[in-house]
């Protein structure tokens, strides 16, 4: 996993469906860059992190930005 924080299958906040803490399939070696569509070159990562880390974003920055992400939409579902 990306950024080593679990994912939520329940997770449907955007409105196409999921949220940012759904769990995707990142590819590690991106199929542009020659990687293979294999179970070897794959993990899971959450909707967020894997279109946050084609932003060129380090670990540590990503991890900082879900986990805050979270709490801010955890804050905004709790006042809907």
């Amino acid at each position: 996993q990306i950024c080593g924080e679990p994912c939520d299958k329940n997770d449907n906040r955007w409105n196409n469906g999921i949220g940012p803490l759904y769990p995707t399939i990142d590819h590690v070696i991106a199929m542009v860059n020659g990687g293979s569509h294999t179970w070897a070159n794959v993990q899971l990562a959450h909707a967020y992190c894997n279109c946050a880390i084609k932003r060129d974003l380090t670990e540590e920055e990503l991890t900082e930005e879900v986990i805050t992400h979270a709490k801010e939409q955890a804050i905004t579902d709790k006042c809907a």
